[in-house]
C-alpha cells in the first residue's frame, strides 16, 4: 500500500440514532454515517464500512505477493489470473483515491 491517506483503522460501528449508524475510527473520530431503508440495512452498511481498512490491507497483501500470479496460472488460465490481478489492482486504487 502507498502512504495511507484515509483516517488509520481499525474502524468501529459506533452509536445508533434512528437508521443512522456512526462508523468510528481511531480515537473515536466519526468517519461518516452509514444509512439504510432498515436497521438491519443500515447496520451492515456501516459493518462493512468499518471492516474497509483491514479489506485494504489484506487484499493489498495479497496482491503483493510477488510469486503469487505465477502460482495461481499453475492452477488456472492465465487470463483468468490476469482479470482477478486487475481487479484487485482497481480495488486497491480505488481505495486509495486514484
Amino acid at each position: 500500500m502507498k502512504n495511507i491517506k484515509h483516517t488509520p483503522g481499525p474502524w468501529v460501528v459506533g452509536e445508533t440514532i434512528a437508521l443512522r449508524h456512526t462508523v468510528l475510527g481511531n480515537g473515536n473520530n466519526s468517519v461518516c454515517k452509514a444509512f439504510g431503508e432498515t436497521e438491519n440495512e443500515s447496520h451492515a452498511n456501516a459493518a462493512l464500512i468499518s471492516a474497509a481498512p483491514e479489506m485494504l490491507e489484506a487484499l493489498a497483501t495479497i496482491y503483493n505477493f510477488a510469486n503469487l500470479q505465477p502460482l495461481l496460472e499453475t492452477r488456472y488460465s492465465k487470463a483468468l489470473v490476469s482479470d482477478l490481478m486487475k481487479q484487485m489492482q482497481n480495488a486497491i486504487a480505488k481505495a486509495e483515491g486514484e
